[in-house]
């Protein structure tokens, strides 16, 4: 079997408030009543399921369309294994932000922005799991501008508590101490492709 894996994302399934999304009424219905598992027939098979909210149908948008309320039922009632907290992609990398002359500030307003609102999202939505005790495995997700810029959203995503083996995604390789093309590269288990994750969200 050449999958281990399947990720849903929200925005495909319900749309983001501006877009409709792929699925019919039909078709969303029968998601959510039947789950994730018997929807696609992977039951009794050695496939994990990810739930996430599709950022990149908001990327436009000041915020992210979705609350994390909204995003936890979302996930609660596919039945996922794994869902990720609401984020809000940065769509800009620049290593030399990590350069600038001390008391000089570069960096675009909506680009921090868009860090503090998922750090900030990651943090109310692995306090609604941990207080009502959801049975899916909470993912954070960091998102950054620069190398220091994602180190420090790892390293935040860490104080709030999520697990450094499967707790979080980002492209900043920490053993590297620079990004990479991937999401993480931790060489332990557990560990999300990036890629995988586009290759699901179009092929839906």
């Amino acid at each position: 079997m050449p999958y281990d894996g399947l990720l849903v994302s929200k925005a495909i399934v319900d749309g983001n408030g501006t877009d409709g999304g792929r699925y019919t009424i039909a078709q969303r219905q029968r998601l959510l009543r039947e789950g994730v598992r018997t929807f696609f027939r992977i039951e009794g098979r050695p496939i994990e399921t990810m739930g996430d909210c599709g950022a990149f149908s908001y990327v436009r948008e000041r915020r992210p369309p979705f609350s994390v309320q909204d995003v936890i039922d979302f996930y609660v009632n596919c039945g996922f294994d794994c869902g990720l907290a609401v984020d809000h992609i940065i769509l800009a990398y620049r290593e030399n932000l990590d350069r600038s002359l001390s008391g000089i500030d570069v960096v675009p307003e909506e680009w921090r922005e868009r860090q503090e609102t998922t750090l900030e999202l990651a943090k109310e939505f692995l306090s609604l799991h941990q207080r009502e005790r959801y049975r899916f495995t909470p993912l954070g997700i960091a998102q950054g501008r620069s190398p220091k810029s994602y180190a420090s959203a790892f390293e935040s995503l860490e104080k709030l508590g999520y697990d450094t083996d499967r707790g979080f995604g980002a492209n900043f390789d920490r053993e590297a101490g620079a990004t990479c093309g991937g999401w993480t590269k931790f060489r332990k288990p557990g560990a999300y492709n990036h890629t995988a994750r586009h290759a699901v969200e179009c092929a839906e």
